[in-house]
């Protein structure tokens, strides 16, 4: 099986603190102890100064992919850190992890030390299956029209493989300045298509400059329709 992203991280979100788990072979090995933490996994905090402290990690484990948990809006402020240094990051909803089968290893919750606002987790997910799911292809076609709104994406995606294709991203830009046009709304932009599947989206958007369709995914190669 081929492995598409080998120096990926992933990060488990929660709202006080964050779970980082790089590859295993970028960190010296050493003993385990009870109940302890193996060298690839590192617990940090929420605040900046924590942030920061996850992506300058990142880089000396030599991690350029990260895939991290979307959980409630405590994503964010991570997201856009490690965007801003370089990292391609990736926002992954957990229920698309479960149907991807790549969860060996699930959350378990310590119900003892429940609170009303959040319940703390004895130990977290595994999701380094990630960095082996089998690569798959997907057709897209993109029809830009004009309307009284302004300008109307049709975008249809068809899964040609036997594989899952996981958690497609899909973006306009300007044809000319390469940036994000804003706003734009779609039905759906985040979305992983079962073996053979076909699904159509749509978004709205302002006149302006010629706009163009930008995809990226964790393991699809892409080709245009005929």
């Amino acid at each position: 099986m081929t492995v598409l992203h080998p120096q990926a991280a992933g990060i488990d979100v929660h709202c006080d603190m964050h779970m980082v788990c790089v590859p295993a072979g970028s960190v010296s090995p050493r003993p385990i102890e009870p109940g302890g933490l193996p060298p690839q996994v590192r617990r940090f905090g929420a605040n900046t100064c924590d942030l920061q402290a996850v992506a300058a990690w990142l880089r000396e484990c030599g991690v350029t992919t990260v895939a991290m948990e979307s959980t409630g809006v405590y994503w964010i402020p991570l997201f856009e850190l490690l965007e801003s240094r370089g990292f391609e990051v990736w926002l992954v909803e957990p229920g698309q992890l479960a149907r991807c089968g790549a969860r060996p290893k699930t959350d378990v919750l310590d119900e003892d030390k429940s609170q009303w606002f959040v319940t703390p987790n004895k130990s977290f997910a595994d999701f380094t299956a990630l960095s082996h799911l089998p690569e798959s292809t997907v057709r897209t076609k993109a029809v830009f029209a004009k309307n009284s709104g302004g300008t109307e994406a049709t975008v249809t995606l068809t899964n040609e493989s036997d594989h899952l294709a996981f958690f497609i991203e899909m973006k306009i830009l300007g044809a000319k300045s390469q940036q994000p046009l804003t706003p734009v709304f779609w039905d759906d932009n985040y979305v992983s298509l079962p073996p053979h599947a076909t699904k159509t989206f749509h978004a709205q958007f302002p006149a302006g400059e010629e706009p163009k369709l930008k995809l990226q995914s964790w393991n699809v190669k892409f080709k245009n329709a005929d």
